[in-house]
C-alpha cells in the first residue's frame, strides 16, 4: 500500500509524514514493513509520455554507484524501492486497449533508505538504514517506532 498526499490521490497523514509505504504480509505472514520520507519517488499517470520502464530501472539503480549484497542477519527487506503498478501498466508493455483512470496512476513507487521492519514471529523490531546515510537513516525509523515528533 503506498500513498502520497501531494499527488491528489489520496489525502492522508500519518503523524505529520506526507508519503508513506505499508507493504502488510498475509495473515500469519512473518514479517511486516512500514516506510516513510521515500529518498526519491517515481510516479507515472496514464498521460505520461516517459518510457516507464527506463524510469522505473534508474529508480531501481544503486543509490551511490554501488550495490551492496543484503545482510543475512537481517529480514529479507532491507531498504528499496516499493509501490504500486495498477493493471492498466500493462498496457505500456503489450498491445492493449485499456480504460484508464486519469486520476490514478500507472505506476508509483519510491525508494525508502529507512524502514521499520516487524517480524511477528520472533516479536522483534527492526529499525533499518541503508545508503549513504544508513545510520542516520535507521535512526529516524526508531523515531517512528517509539512515536516521538516527527524529525
Amino acid at each position: 500500500f503506498f500513498f502520497q498526499a501531494e499527488d491528489g490521490i489520496r489525502d492522508y497523514k500519518v503523524t505529520g509524514v506526507q508519503t508513506c509505504a505499508l507493504p502488510i504480509s498475509p495473515a500469519r505472514g512473518r514479517w511486516s514493513y512500514i516506510a516513510a520520507e521515500p529518498a526519491e519517488i517515481l510516479h507515472i499517470a496514464p498521460s505520461d509520455k516517459r518510457d516507464a520502464f527506463d524510469a522505473l530501472d534508474a529508480l531501481l539503480g544503486p543509490v551511490d554507484g554501488t550495490a551492496s549484497d543484503p545482510d543475512p542477519d537481517l529480514p529479507p527487506f532491507q531498504g528499496g524501492v516499493m509501490g504500486l503498478a495498477c493493471y492498466e501498466f500493462g498496457a505500456r508493455a503489450e498491445p492493449l486497449t485499456l480504460t484508464r483512470d486519469k486520476d490514478w496512476p500507472d505506476l508509483i513507487c519510491g525508494r525508502f533508505d529507512g524502514l521499520l521492519a516487524f517480524d511477528h514471529q520472533d516479536r522483534v523490531v527492526w529499525a533499518i538504514g541503508t545508503g549513504p546515510e544508513s545510520q542516520a537513516m535507521a535512526d529516524r525509523a526508531m523515531v517512528w517506532q517509539i512515536g516521538r515528533a516527527h524529525v
